[in-house]
């Protein structure tokens, strides 16, 4: 309210007024967001870092959680699971993405090629989820936004199926294109040989996220992306719904770290 006090006009507050909430809309960027959008997979691969799938797919309000305190976000991978068994969770991402005008430079999907793969519902949102991205990489320099796990691992016919019909388009490519045998492995989940997981940190500096994210379709914040189901639980570090809280309680060491 505008009141005259003296000679000068002045804003007075209502005493309801509270400083905090106003806070809470500030938006933030984040460099890197993986969201785990299912756990459920069509595949049973020996190598899998995940384990065995699960019958879940991400609730809405997880998604939320993190999208409403964005602003922009350079790298946006989403993942699962199998990413083509959840088309409603991606188609849910972007219409979040379009309402609060958040910016995306890039996304990234990783696919193993099998029939949901080449679904003409999977196609379609991911030629949306490109044309709103705002980097256009050429796919031929290993940075295509759709990439197809064409290894060893994964069953051929169906690559070259899933091949067959994905290489029209612009935002697709084999995610190896010198050999399908050099597969760096994760000892997690299925996998018994691979390199060991390092833990990430995340913290808040002025309006930029520090760090990874990764949301799992447990509504959980995980200290890295690529543990088994069965380890996520081991490494929580916070409910999607408390990230913000999470982040400015960790925010003055992340200002004597600059």
């Amino acid at each position: 309210m505008l009141s005259l006090i003296g000679q000068c006009w002045i804003w007075v507050l209502p005493k309801d007024f509270n400083v905090l909430k106003t806070s809470k809309m500030k938006k933030n960027e984040i460099p890197g967001l993986s969201i785990e959008i299912t756990r459920k997979c069509n595949m049973k691969c020996s190598h899998c870092m995940r384990g065995s799938s699960r019958n879940v797919n991400i609730k809405p309000e997880y998604i939320t959680n993190v999208l409403r305190h964005a602003r922009r976000i350079r790298y946006l991978n989403i993942t699962g699971g199998e990413p083509s068994m959840n088309v409603d969770a991606i188609k849910f991402i972007l219409t979040q993405l379009k309402r609060r005008k958040i910016t995306v430079d890039r996304f990234q999907i990783i696919t193993n090629g099998s029939e949901t793969a080449v679904s003409e519902e999977f196609i379609g949102i991911c030629s949306k989820l490109y044309a709103y991205q705002q980097e256009k990489p050429d796919k031929d320099q290993n940075q295509a936004m759709l990439e197809m796990s064409n290894d060893k691992y994964h069953d051929e016919q169906l690559q070259t199926k899933a091949f067959e019909k994905l290489s029209k388009y612009p935002f697709f490519s084999n995610r190896y294109t010198t050999t399908t045998n050099g597969v760096p492995l994760i000892k997690q989940g299925r996998s018994k040989t691979g390199y060991e997981l390092w833990e990430n940190t995340i913290s808040l500096f002025s309006d930029e996220v520090e760090g990874y994210i990764y949301l799992n379709a447990l509504g959980y914040i995980i200290s890295a992306s690529d543990f088994s189901y069965r380890n996520q639980d081991k490494h929580r570090i916070c409910h999607s719904n408390k990230l913000m809280d999470y982040l400015k309680s960790k925010q003055t060491k992340s200002l004597y770290s600059r």
